[in-house]
């Protein structure tokens, strides 16, 4: 269906959706998780630099540790890939970036 909308949005409109997307899909995790746990908090943005700054998508604080939610939107194609080997390393790739986003 992604791609469908991707062929006959422009490029604008496509963008667009792919920031509703992955704000709407934060506000599910948070609405989701929030009845769990007594603290926790949504977009919290930090500044480890005066050049830089960074966001934690839902941030929960449960007794002595504090746990951190990177929510991912992003889609995985998969209909070009030929083996269990091939999706494997496209699921790695993601998993990949989502961590790199959390070393910062």
């Amino acid at each position: 269906m992604e791609d469908l909308y991707r062929e006959k949005s422009s490029l604008s409109e496509f963008s667009k959706y792919q920031n509703r997307k992955g704000s709407e899909f934060e506000d599910i995790v948070y609405n989701f998780i929030s009845p769990s746990f007594e603290q926790v908090v949504q977009s919290v943005y930090y500044y480890p630099n005066k050049n830089q700054h960074f966001e934690i998508d839902v941030l929960i604080k449960e007794k002595d540790s504090l746990i951190i939610l990177e929510c991912k939107s992003g889609t995985i194609e998969l209909t070009s890939e030929a083996s269990d080997q091939e999706i494997k390393k496209k699921i790695d790739n993601k998993v990949k970036k989502a961590y790199k986003t959390l070393e910062n």
